[in-house]
């Protein structure tokens, strides 16, 4: 045993004076003692016993447990190695080493993140009281133990997560593999209860993408943001998502076979998982449970929950000061100087109630919610430090009177290690004020002028005090589409029309709101096709959140006549022709080897092939195919009188009761026909009827994808013909009008060619200007310009263009010429900009929310032939006849007339783009989101994470 010898400081010494004082001699004086005295002996060193004893109490498998007997040492540290003939000196361990405070006696220290089965020496350093490094180093050497257990968590800390799996051989059937995965709960419990997702589906990831979550041995995992990112051919994927203070999780491991078949189309591999399915759906669809789910495995799996390390409660917490209006209000967060950030979180009940069925209703998982990855990913929470201040009517979407409950969590240090959580809940107030008024005016041109594209409104807050304001127009008919799908739902016509605005509605600038709040109101114009009945809407905001609107209907002006010209074509050109072209389209095949050019496809679809583009096992098969097409020239008609059939659907689907009430309406539609005639002839157009020149899916079956037929109907061609006389006759499943003039408006296909005062013949095309190409059977179509690559329609200066025409001498042939050499900007893969120049075809395309879809691709003239002439002979015999639409049911089949059910869905023909609801004048992390945008986003975050399957 050293000893250390130390002094201890003296006090001063205090001298004292002798003072005499003399009895009644005053003359006396006392003199000082001229014989010096002696210093006083130092007193003796004290010596201090320093002593430091390191014993090992428990070695575990990542843990140790060392007692250390001190005396006189303050500070002890120490290093841990693995090297058992490592010298380190005293005053290195002290330097480098974890440390911590000492007492006289025992003092327990307990060693984390150590590895199993492995040799440790712990080395011991300390400093004295003294602050003098203690010279002697204490030691302790031990083996930690194996992982007993077949799973088994350790270390767990706030942002990580370790655990051990002993491989269960016994349990495996050999040669098979298990899969794993990590997911916290929404992830989880989104996947499970809004995507009928099982455990097995969601380990059934693509082994190509996934390899890493494939174990075959025993297997250590560390859980943390490091390795959450795996790499795979396919590129970098997420494991899992990043761990934070308190989250809870599920590990699931299952059992999967090797299989030389083709289960889902990926090829034989690791991913047939042994699981009894058909036992699963069979009991699912009578208790609709979820629970139990191990017992359907006849493999090997296991399901444990696992939480990271939550955070130790803080004592400090944010002051928070509402100021609430019934449009929102502020709300003040102040933290304290012991809140360096704080995660905020704002919910109504409903989607409290959706988040907490994915938090497997617990409560408590609530203020992790609020600091997690998913809170952040789906913009509803988010973290800030420093005084905040939210402006709810400008970061949220408030509803008057609802409640709402604030979640703030505070963190004591970036990590969340310490937090504290103030949840709150609130009710805006009631509005005190009325709802603003506001009017809806049709009005002339104020320039004088009178296009025949064009429509007028007047739109005012005749109370003078809105603040917002939103307005919409649309055509009488797809307005009354949308608002009746509403008044179904039990809402009134206002009510209807007040939640399409505020649904579609685009938001109007602050200077359109002082227009519309001034007397004279704000005159808007919007784009219409000529002689169209059109509904604008408007709706006005007070400032305490009130809304007020208004709709009037308005009429677009009909068209005025063009300079006529004097043509026969118009009277030669009449009659039946047929149509010959060559179209393109490619088709994704499925084949066992890519040598297999005949798997899946006949022979005369494998006859056509141009052109293969190889992926793996699959193809990509382009082909070029001539097509044919029946094209009558010449007005529409109708038949004098109605077949009798017809008048019974009338009586038994409409409010129509007699003969003569029907063909009252009967006469105005042939009055509208022969309007429809005139026009086209007083703009010097011809009109065609029938454009069939796409693929027939009955004569290629193999080339056309499923749910391409599907949404043709059963293989049918989506181009195929219906007069307007036949729709106005049919039965409400083949066609429901709007009114009595829809049918001039949807039938077709109809397309014309225009003669121009020199005789030039041209195809014209304008998707604004001209009713749709067809509008009658499920979708809508266009007629437009394409090339391979682009639709012109999105081209500006080519959006009301003509296809040249060339008519033969002998007014047999008719050949419509691409827009040749048309050159356009567009931008490349890199965001870079780049033209090209391509030849313009023209094409019948689905007009899809306002986007052009194209079965097929005409790459080639169209040539007309007439019916009857030599030149038509070799197409009549690829001619497909068409077909009548109108098969007369059982009376009592016809829907009522007015309840039109238009393939169309609502889209504003406003000048404004159509939003979704008003957006909020600044971005920010996190916002109040309705229940439904809620489950939107939680399964678009699933389905990015488990979207392989």
């Amino acid at each position: 045993m050293k000893k250390f010898t130390y002094f201890l400081s003296r006090v001063a010494l205090f001298a004292t004076v002798a003072m005499m004082v003399a009895c009644g001699n005053d003359s006396v004086v006392n003199e000082p003692d001229p014989t010096p005295k002696p210093e006083p002996e130092p007193e003796p060193p004290v010596e201090l016993t320093v002593s430091m004893v390191a014993e090992l109490v428990e070695a575990g498998t990542t843990t140790a447990q060392i007692k250390l007997t001190t005396e006189n040492i303050q500070i002890w540290s120490y290093s841990v190695e693995t090297d058992p003939n490592a010298d380190i000196a005293a005053d290195l361990i002290y330097a480098a080493g974890t440390q911590g405070d000492c007492v006289d006696g025992d003092n327990y220290i307990d060693i984390e993140g150590l590895a199993p089965g492995t040799d440790y020496t712990v080395h011991f350093a300390g400093a004295t009281v003294e602050d003098e490094i203690y010279e002697q180093v204490a030691k302790v050497s031990f083996k930690t133990g194996m992982f007993s257990e077949e799973l088994t968590f350790y270390d767990i800390d706030y942002m990580s997560v370790s655990a051990h799996f002993n491989f269960p051989d016994s349990k495996v059937q050999k040669g098979n593999v298990l899969k794993w995965g990590l997911s916290m709960f929404p992830l989880y419990y989104s996947n499970q209860l809004e995507k009928g997702f099982t455990d097995m589906e969601m380990l059934n990831q693509h082994d190509t993408y996934y390899s890493e979550l494939i174990i075959r041995d025993d297997t250590t995992w560390v859980f943390n943001e490091e390795n959450s990112i795996g790499n795979s051919p396919e590129g970098a994927t997420t494991l899992y998502e990043p761990i934070v203070p308190g989250q809870p999780m599920y590990l699931m491991i299952g059992e999967y076979a090797y299989s030389n078949e083709d289960h889902w189309g990926w090829g034989p591999g690791y991913y047939v998982p042994l699981y009894d399915t058909d036992n699963f759906l069979k009991d699912f669809a009578q208790t609709g449970s979820f629970k139990n789910q191990d017992q359907y495995w006849y493999g090997y799996f296991r399901k444990e929950e696992v939480v990271s390390k939550k955070p130790s409660r803080m004592s400090a917490k944010p002051t928070i000061t509402k100021n609430l209006t019934p449009m929102g209000g502020t709300i003040t967060i102040t933290p304290t100087d012991e809140i360096p950030v704080f995660c905020v979180g704002l919910l109504d009940n409903s989607t409290q109630m959706d988040l907490l069925a994915l938090l497997n209703n617990k409560s408590e998982h609530l203020q992790w919610y609020m600091t997690s990855y998913h809170a952040y990913a789906l913009g509803i929470a988010g973290s800030y430090n420093g005084k905040t201040t939210i402006r709810l009517e400008e970061d949220y979407v408030m509803q008057q009177g609802k409640t709402y409950t604030l979640f703030v969590v505070a963190l004591g240090d970036e990590m969340g290690s310490r937090q504290s959580m103030i949840k709150e809940t609130f009710t805006l107030p009631k509005p005190t004020k009325p709802a603003p008024t506001a009017e809806v005016k049709g009005v002339e041109s104020p320039t004088g002028k009178t296009e025949s594209n064009e429509v007028w409104f007047n739109l005012k807050c005749t109370s003078g005090n809105a603040i917002a304001a939103k307005y919409i127009a649309n055509y009488e008919r797809d307005w009354a589409s949308m608002q009746n799908q509403y008044i179904k739902a039990g809402y009134t016509e206002q009510e209807a029309a007040s939640m399409i605005i505020d649904q579609y509605g685009a938001r109007m600038t602050d200077e359109e709101v002082a227009a519309i709040n001034s007397p004279d109101g704000y005159t808007i114009v919007f784009y219409s096709r000529p002689d169209a009945n059109n509904i604008c809407g408007i709706s006005v905001m007070n400032d305490e959140g009130t809304w007020g609107s208004a709709i009037a209907a308005h009429r677009s002006p009909k068209e005025e006549p063009a300079p006529r010209v004097e043509s026969s074509l118009f009277e030669e050109l009449k009659g039946e022709w047929t149509a010959t072209t060559t179209i393109r389209y490619s088709h994704y095949h499925f084949c066992e080897t890519p040598e297999d050019e005949n798997h899946r496809h006949s022979d005369d679809c494998a006859n056509n092939n141009t052109g293969k583009e190889y992926n793996d096992n699959n193809y990509i098969v382009t082909i070029d195919k001539p097509i044919s097409s029946k094209v009558i020239i010449g007005d529409i008609g109708y038949e004098e009188t109605l077949p009798e059939h017809v008048y019974q659907l009338f009586f038994e689907g409409s409010s129509l009761k007699t003969k003569e009430e029907v063909d009252a309406v009967y006469e105005q539609f042939k009055g509208f026909v022969d309007e429809f005639n005139a026009n086209n002839r007083n703009q010097n157009r011809i009109l065609c009827q029938g454009f069939e020149l796409e693929f027939d899916s009955d004569k290629i079956t193999c080339d056309i994808p499923e749910h391409s037929k599907q949404d043709r109907g059963d293989g049918v061609i989506p181009s195929k013909y219906a007069s307007a006389y036949e729709l106005f006759i049919a039965d409400a499943q083949t066609y429901s009008a709007f009114n009595y003039e829809s049918p001039i408006f949807d039938f077709g296909p109809k397309w014309y060619l225009e003669i121009a005062t020199d005789g030039t013949v041209t195809a014209p095309f304008n998707t604004q200007y001209f009713s749709p190409m067809a509008q009658w059977y499920k979708n809508v179509y266009q007629f437009l310009a394409a090339s391979e690559h682009v639709s012109l329609p999105y081209m500006p200066k080519m959006v009301n263009g003509h296809f040249p025409v060339e008519v033969s001498a002998d007014k047999n042939t008719i050949t419509i010429n691409p827009i040749k050499d048309y050159t356009y900007s567009y931008t490349d893969d890199q965001k870079q900009e780049q033209t090209r120049t391509e030849d313009f075809y023209p094409q019948i395309a689905r007009d899809y929310r306002g986007q052009y879809q194209f079965y097929s691709r005409i790459i080639a003239p169209i040539v007309l032939t007439r019916n009857g002439s030599a030149a038509a002979t070799a197409a009549a015999k690829a001619l497909k006849e068409a077909k009548s639409t109108v098969v007369p049911t059982e009376s009592g089949e016809l829907k009522s007339i007015y309840d039109y059910k238009p393939a169309k869905i609502y889209k504003s023909h406003t000048a404004m783009p159509v939003v979704e609801g008003m957006q909020p004048n600044k971005v920010v992390d996190y916002r109040v989101i309705s229940s439904e945008q809620f489950k939107a986003r939680s399964l678009e975050l699933a389905e990015k994470r488990f979207g392989r399957k």
